[in-house]
């Protein structure tokens, strides 16, 4: 409280269930799991653990003092568990629908910010600002994260912005799927999305352990294209 902070997060690693429960224990609740984000390879000491597929995550948010309320556009697909994963933050936001005369363009070129962990096999992208020719623009990151053999991406996209209710069902035509939601993140409370390149990957492995924890993995299982091949 005394660096006057909005809030905390956390990722918890989905191959043992002490982290998440650590995490719930002081209140730091689950809102997203991002899959496959570390190697196999990783160990824990005195842990035992699945090492047959990459590491997931569970993201673990606490907002410090109460959250202010929001006006959010949140995609109409994923409305009803973005409410709930809110709701198990302790916060309640305006959904709105927006206009399509909102969708409107300052400029060609968007602002985007890519952190690649090399060592990890992940990247995550920030979409801080849109530009006209932001599909065009993920698609080529994509296709060079994918040429590098990344194999977990993670978009995050500002609820804030209500271009994002526009943008984010042409970004699941690329192959993205939802993973979760973060507050107060880069750009503002963002939607996550993420890409998984020529992963082999049994969500029966990941260790859910809070029941929202086990809903979201279920939820984005529904979401995931590559469960549908």
């Amino acid at each position: 409280k005394k660096y006057k902070l909005k809030g905390i997060y956390a990722y918890s690693v989905a191959n043992h269930p002490y982290t998440q429960k650590t995490m719930i224990k002081y209140g730091i609740n689950d809102c997203g799991i991002e899959l496959a984000t570390s190697p196999a390879t990783w160990h824990f000491k005195g842990i035992d653990g699945d090492t047959s597929q990459r590491i997931s995550v569970v993201l673990n948010y606490k907002y410090i003092g109460k959250p202010e309320q929001l006006t959010l556009y949140v995609p109409e697909k994923h409305k009803s568990i973005a409410d709930k994963l809110y709701k198990n933050l302790g916060a309640e936001h305006i959904f709105k629908n927006p206009d399509s005369s909102l969708l409107k363009f300052s400029q060609d070129k968007s602002v985007i910010d890519i952190s690649l962990h090399s060592a990890e096999g992940s990247a995550e992208i920030f979409v801080k600002k849109y530009g006209s020719e932001i599909l065009k623009e993920i698609k080529f990151i994509l296709r060079d994260l994918c040429l590098k053999q990344v194999a977990s991406i993670t978009l995050f996209l500002s609820l804030d912005n209500p271009i994002t209710y526009f943008v984010e069902p042409e970004l699941e035509k690329l192959g993205f799927f939802f993973s979760g939601i973060m507050p107060y993140a880069v750009a503002g409370d963002s939607i996550i999305l993420q890409y998984l390149n020529n992963v082999s990957f049994d969500y029966d492995k990941v260790v859910a352990y809070s029941d929202v924890a086990k809903e979201i993995l279920n939820y984005i299982k529904s979401t995931d294209p590559n469960q549908n091949i």
